[in-house]
């Protein structure tokens, strides 16, 4: 069995230091740079062609540390590389944490989810008027199923090799007292994901301590938009999150808000896609998925001319039989039956932020 690191860098000191100290060997780096294929800390770097003549004659395990480990992926697929592939977990290391401890396994031969939201809260603390998810509407406390999230998350590692970015948003997720327990068993099924807590930030100042330590541990950041009440506090908001170390983005002041509904349904969903920002915005919810939450959201809404069939069309059962991660790809990446109901980005309404007061 030989040991190769994809990346002759610093990181890949880093993993070089584990595997030795965890008794093995490290046989060779492998770069695509080929100014670096000489001599890298005393060991040989090669091409990927060479790697793939080595894998005829041995077993191999290769550790990717570039930061393009997509790229990485697809490049050894594109090559039909056949031995063990194996990427470093984002969550920092913990003491005496052994290095079969850091690392996951990647198929290379299951295709990426470029994109998942999850509603980890369906109500919200500030209701703004024209919510997209219509999250103003709940005149009562909905949370997502811990449980039904849990299946759902170990069916989405069966049909890809990972998720690119994971956004757990409501809502409010911060309403939901157990929103540690969703964003552990994303990172522990998601190794290398980007996981994201959506959140208009008013709760953060009363998060404990405790939490937003592993929120750092784990690698999970805070996209935060600032409407004018989180405004208020927001440097009250960076403090606390800068004092645990935990990684945020705030969004310039949101001001103004838009309307797409188009109730009428006569939209040309070809437009509406192709011009929609949110088209982008795959959405999970109780086993099914859709290109956006708009065939889930758009249920709240009550006394609409909305066809409901049409809504249902769009929404994909991740548990049928014969379902595939390319099959999803290819649905998520078409218009929809639901784009008829929005309007393309060019025939939005705007209006002025404000809470609704109903």
């Amino acid at each position: 069995m030989k040991n190769v690191i994809f990346g002759a860098c610093e990181s890949g000191l880093s993993i070089k230091k584990a595997i030795q100290n965890s008794g093995m060997e490290v046989d060779y780096f492998v770069d695509n740079d080929c100014k670096k294929q000489t001599i890298y800390e005393g060991i040989e770097v090669i091409s990927p062609d060479k790697l793939n003549e080595i894998s005829e004659k041995y077993k191999i395990n290769v550790y990717i540390v570039c930061s393009s480990i997509d790229e990485i992926v697809i490049q050894l697929k594109g090559m039909r590389f056949s031995g063990n592939v194996y990427g470093v977990k984002k969550d920092k290391l913990k003491p005496n944490q052994t290095f079969i401890e850091c690392i996951y396994m990647i198929d290379i031969n299951k295709p990426q989810l470029s994109y998942l939201e999850y509603e980890v809260s369906g109500h919200c603390n500030l209701n703004c008027k024209g919510c997209t998810h219509f999250s103003n509407l709940e005149k009562k406390e909905i949370f997502g199923n811990i449980d039904n999230f849990l299946q759902d998350i170990k069916r989405l590692k069966e049909l890809f090799r990972g998720i690119k970015i994971i956004r757990l948003l409501g809502g409010e997720p911060l309403l939901n007292p157990e929103l540690p327990k969703f964003y552990r068993i994303a990172r522990k099924f998601f190794p290398d994901s980007k996981i994201q807590v959506v959140t208009n930030g008013l709760l953060i100042p009363t998060m404990s301590s405790e939490i937003l330590d592993e929120m750092e541990l784990l690698q999970i950041e805070f996209d935060i938009t600032q409407y004018l009440p989180t405004s208020r506090i927001i440097d009250k908001i960076k403090a606390k999150l800068e004092e645990r170390q935990v990684k945020y983005y705030v969004s310039p002041l949101v001001e103004i808000f838009f309307d797409r509904n188009n109730f009428n349904g006569d939209s040309k969903i070809e437009e509406s896609f192709s011009k929609c920002t949110s088209r982008g915005c795959h959405f999970l919810h109780n086993g099914k998925l859709a290109v956006c939450p708009r065939p889930f959201t758009f249920k709240r809404v009550e006394n609409s001319n909305i066809d409901n069939a049409l809504l249902e069309s769009d929404i994909i059962n991740i548990y049928d039989s014969n379902m595939s991660g390319e099959y999803i790809n290819e649905r998520i990446s078409k218009p929809a039956n639901t784009c008829r109901y929005c309007y393309p980005q060019n025939k939005l309404k705007y209006f002025r932020w404000q809470p609704d007061r109903n």
